[in-house]
């Protein structure tokens, strides 16, 4: 029979979140609020779908959003994130000719309830794409009041140069953060990560990129992998890893690629110097049907995933390299421009 150990040395959790604590709390630099609690049995066939099926289910979903409705399930997000220790997040939220700005008037009306206890910034998610006029007005419209801009240059394959181009424009116009979703696919075929940095570099806009996922990076071979990491630390980006997404990612089997787990090379990047932080991506819907939004889960699903154990790398990745990859101190310096436009917005609400 084994002694009794008091010493709970065993026990990494509890190292883990006190260390944590240590750093300020948890940083959750990726989610999507306005789409969250929507999954439920009946719907649930819809998650098995391909990523760009699901995005035209999803205007189906927004068919039946109401202020009431996305006002409910974006609070419990709020509450899920202070319920365990969440001190900054990020959130995106649908902006498009299809649902307009009502996630936004939403998630900024709940965050100004909550915010005495969690900061929680902003940004744009394009998925009806940037290139039409018709979208542009609302992202345009948007722009002052979001805290970064988002992208999703998948979406509008095989322009996503161009995708990319109209976001580093209206961010420069603005003076915004980028937050781009790149290399989903997990395929060697797709490289919009390597595309992300060198439009950074071309623009100008050096520290001030952040790349969200980057699955497919892990699939080039270590030559080309490399190559591409250091084009990235040129380019001052980050990255955000999201592992439950980025584990349930549809596997393309008729791909060809060196044996890896779908997430990006997050040991390899961390050691190249590039700064790594840590996402829940979506919460009980039909992208993470059973993804609660528990940072712990998904710190430990990270160093399962990249088999890198390195307790003090992953707590700074869950907590104080999501500050530098949300830019609080950049952010800090528009704080009372933002709040006098946040008070007139909502003031149309």
């Amino acid at each position: 029979m084994p002694q009794k150990n008091n010493s709970r040395s065993w026990y990494l959790k509890s190292l883990f979140l006190q260390k944590v604590k240590k750093k300020g709390g948890f940083v959750n630099s990726h989610a999507h609020f306005d789409k969250s609690h929507i999954i439920s049995y009946k719907n649930l066939k819809y998650a098995e779908e391909t990523l760009q099926q699901k995005w035209k289910i999803n205007n189906k979903i927004k068919k039946n959003y109401t202020w009431d409705d996305l006002t409910y399930r974006i609070s419990l997000c709020f509450e899920k994130m202070i319920s365990q220790g969440v001190k900054y997040c990020l959130t995106f939220v649908d902006i498009d000719s299809f649902v307009k700005l009502l996630p936004l008037q939403a998630v900024l009306h709940v965050r100004d309830k909550y915010k005495s206890k969690i900061k929680v910034l902003v940004a744009n998610q394009t998925l009806r794409g940037v290139l039409k006029k018709e979208e542009q007005n609302y992202i345009e419209e948007a722009a002052e009041m979001v805290d970064i801009l988002g992208g999703l240059p998948e979406y509008e394959h095989p322009y996503e140069a161009e995708h990319l181009d109209y976001i580093f424009k209206l961010a420069k116009k603005y003076n915004k953060r980028i937050h781009i979703h790149v290399d989903q696919q997990n395929s060697p075929r797709q490289k919009e990560t390597e595309l992300l940095a060198k439009k950074t570099i071309e623009h100008g806009w050096e520290g001030k990129v952040t790349g969200i996922h980057a699955i497919s990076l892990n699939s080039q071979s270590e030559k080309e992998k490399k190559r591409v990491i250091k084009l990235i630390k040129d380019a001052g980006m980050s990255i955000i890893v999201c592992p439950t997404a980025a584990i349930n990612m549809l596997q393309l089997h008729n791909e060809t690629a060196p044996i890896h787990n779908s997430i990006a090379p997050v040991p390899q990047l961390v050691e190249a110097g590039v700064n790594v932080a840590l996402g829940t991506d979506n919460i009980c819907d039909i992208y993470g049907p059973f993804c609660e939004g528990n940072m712990y889960r998904e710190a430990q699903l990270l160093m399962d995933a990249v088999r890198w154990w390195q307790i003090d790398k992953v707590v700074d990745i869950v907590s104080v390299n999501g500050l530098k990859a949300l830019g609080i101190k950049w952010l800090n310096l528009n704080t009372q421009q933002k709040n006098t436009l946040e008070k007139k917005y909502s003031q149309k609400v």
